[in-house]
């Protein structure tokens, strides 16, 4: 890109590109200097590249759009499922974990991961709980819709 920069840049300020007088003015093309053609090709390469930046910046453009529309989307989201606000709540007590809780719930202590999704904006660390800490207990896994 500089090079055609450099030679439009050179043969406009010498004056006699666009007339064909290089030999009139005393420079022989071929000697690093560029002839009509090459000055004309070179413009048309140019053309053809500012309209693909044109057209890259159409498309950008409208990818900025989409993503601010995803984005108002999503902050109309509710943070918790809509039944979230149903589901019941269980106060931690000294000495328990996700792992107990799920068992005491489901008979299943695997299902602790279930507990630690439905409390992802309470809990950092699973194995982090806290007596007096209330958490969410999502519904049975069989009432569960897929």
């Amino acid at each position: 890109m500089r090079k055609v920069v450099a030679l439009l840049a050179l043969a406009l300020a010498s004056g006699c590109a666009h007339r064909g007088t290089w030999r009139a003015r005393g420079v022989v093309p071929g000697n690093g200097v560029p002839t009509t053609e090459e000055v004309q090709a070179l413009r048309e390469e140019l053309a053809g590249a500012n309209q693909s930046l044109a057209a890259h910046a159409v498309v950008q453009e409208e990818l900025h759009a989409r993503i601010a529309e995803l984005e108002d989307r999503v902050e109309e989201l509710p943070n918790t499922p809509a039944s979230a606000e149903s589901w019941d709540l269980h106060e931690v007590k000294k000495g328990e974990s996700l792992w107990l809780i799920a068992d005491e719930l489901w008979a299943d202590p695997y299902m602790w991961v279930r507990l630690l999704d439905a409390n992802r904006d309470r809990l950092d660390n699973p194995d982090k709980i806290y007596p007096g800490q209330l958490l969410r207990i999502p519904p049975e896994p069989s009432a569960r819709i897929p």
